[in-house]
């Protein structure tokens, strides 16, 4: 009988290798936010990304997880187990990572560098670290690609030390204390339906002050409140028109354009924009910021920081 026992724990130890800390992660959102869709938008992917990640999951492990009902999910007594058990341990496994990786960075001369995922890095990113590595090839550079809120996250975490995100975020980096300045700027432009007709017209706050305006959710309030305080700074009450949970979802008002849309031209549009027209919007300028710490402003920051124009 013990025998028997050691070999059914052995196979059932086996379900978790293939299990990763990612899909525990998406599991442990799901949980907090009692929805896949919550969770998705947290996690910066698709609800069906987060569907079939926790589907694989439960699988590995032959454990049903959640109960899938009509527009909601609910969490198993298996599920909650799990959960109860896993979070402090993989919790405590990602910050002993992360402070062992910070200890031999420390040793090192090293440079950590974040960029969001929707912007064309080779418009303003990669000329900068170019001209960063000819002057300072001792110092080695790291690089990451996340969502604009998660890279607000990773500064003030010091998990970054230098980001580049879209102006309007400059709300929040004011507010959790960081220092940022202009990596790049020009006019903000409008995009909008060939058919429609301020397609062929010059642009300006005034010509677009009747139309409804595209803008992100309460995930990115920043977006809205520039919006709103630009319009403002006319004299005008801006519309709001189609609402978005992220950057990345924007995509479908391309496939679907509904009203127009305000963005800097560093937004990396995609490939689907046939149907779409993109025109300079005078007298407003906007671009991307890069924020650090004020209290991780090292040798290697101010480097780079005396290279951008």
């Amino acid at each position: 009988p013990l025998q028997h026992h050691e070999r059914v724990t052995s196979m059932l130890q086996q379900n978790l290798y293939s299990v990763g800390l990612g899909q525990l992660e998406i599991f442990f959102a799901a949980v907090e936010h009692n929805s896949f869709t919550k969770a998705a938008v947290s996690l910066n992917m698709t609800q069906s990304a987060v569907s079939k990640a926790v589907a694989k999951l439960e699988q590995a492990l032959d454990i049903l997880l959640f109960q899938r009902r009509y527009r909601e999910i609910v969490l198993t007594e298996a599920g909650r187990a799990l959960y109860d058990r896993w979070k402090q341990s993989v919790t405590e496994i990602s910050r002993s990572y992360v402070d062992v990786r910070q200890v031999l960075l420390s040793k090192t001369r090293c440079l950590r560098i974040g960029a969001t995922n929707t912007t064309d890095l080779t418009l303003y990113f990669w000329p900068l670290v170019n001209r960063f590595m000819q002057s300072h090839s001792e110092i080695r550079l790291e690089f990451d690609s996340d969502s604009i809120n998660r890279l607000v996250e990773k500064l003030v975490d010091r998990r970054l030390d230098l980001i580049f995100i879209p102006d309007f975020m400059h709300y929040t980096v004011e507010k959790g204390g960081m220092n940022w300045c202009w990596a790049a700027q020009d006019n903000a432009q409008v995009v909008l339906p060939k058919e429609h007709p301020l397609a062929h017209e010059t642009l300006t706050l005034d010509t677009i002050k009747n139309e409804k305006i595209a803008v992100l959710d309460e995930h990115t309030p920043d977006n809205e409140r520039w919006l709103r305080e630009l319009f403002q700074s006319k004299g005008y009450q801006m519309n709001i028109g189609r609402v978005f949970n992220s950057p990345e979802s924007i995509a479908h008002f391309y496939q679907h354009p509904d009203g127009i849309m305000l963005s800097d031209r560093y937004f990396d549009y995609g490939p689907n924009t046939e149907v779409l027209v993109k025109k300079p919007l005078h007298g407003v300028k906007n671009g991307i910021i890069c924020a650090w710490h004020p209290d991780n402003c090292t040798e290697e920051v101010r480097h780079f920081l005396n290279i951008i124009p």
